[in-house]
């Protein structure tokens, strides 16, 4: 008897554990693409630039300046790393054009927190990008 009450419990107890592991579907945000529009850099290297433009286009850069010259190697203009994306809820899907042979790469993240200011967005591997906006639209 004391056996079956102890399983009772167990069972219980991991239920409730395994249910409040995942997230509530109502809990996900719910980001439009006009929040996600407008030019970003990531926050902990103020080089690294982000423009998401409307109509899911975009580019990103790095303006790191050169040791010698002071001047940025890297420009949005000469930037090859062009994308597309989309943004579902809180999922923002990216298509990196021509990085593999001409074909798209796609990449997921999920948006975690965003504002007018900032955003934070992490991937399935650990990988977390906080982005602070530099420009509207």
């Amino acid at each position: 008897m004391k056996r079956r009450v102890y399983t009772a419990v167990l069972m219980a107890a991991l239920s409730l554990l395994v249910v409040s592991c995942f997230k509530d579907k109502d809990e996900r945000l719910d980001v439009s693409p006009e929040q996600v529009e407008g030019l970003w850099h990531k926050a902990d290297n103020p080089y690294e630039y982000w423009r998401f433009n409307a109509g899911g286009t975009g580019v990103t850069w790095d303006e790191t300046p050169d040791p010698l010259s002071g001047e940025p190697e890297m420009t949005e203009d000469l930037s090859n790393l062009k994308y597309s994306w989309s943004v579902d809820r809180d999922l923002l899907s990216f298509d990196w054009r021509g990085l593999m042979e001409n074909q798209d790469v796609p990449k997921y993240y999920y948006i975690s927190a965003i504002s007018s200011s900032s955003m934070t967005w992490h991937d399935d591997y650990g990988l977390t990008y906080t982005l602070n906006k530099v420009a509207a639209r």
